[in-house]
Order: C-alpha cells, then structure tokens, then sequence
C-alpha cells in the first residue's frame, strides 16, 4: 500500500510545486516568471 500523504515525501512535494507553478502559469500569463518570483527549483 502506498502512502496516502504523497506530499510527506520531499521530492513528491517539489514535483507538486513543479505542476502548480505550470499550472498557474499557464493560467496567468501576466503574472510573469513565476520560477523567479517564487523560487521554485
């Protein structure tokens, strides 16, 4: 059985932060860079 708390994990949490940094980019384009404004690896 897998663990239900992916995010306990730490490279499942960046692969999360990873798909939503995508995702509001995408969503809000005028936003900018989000990698930079966030710090995002």
């Amino acid at each position: 059985m897998s663990d239900p708390h992916v995010w306990h994990d730490a490279e499942n949490g960046m692969a999360m932060v990873r798909v939503i940094q995508a995702q509001l980019s995408e969503a809000f384009p005028d936003i900018g860079n989000l990698d930079q404004t966030m710090k995002v690896c």
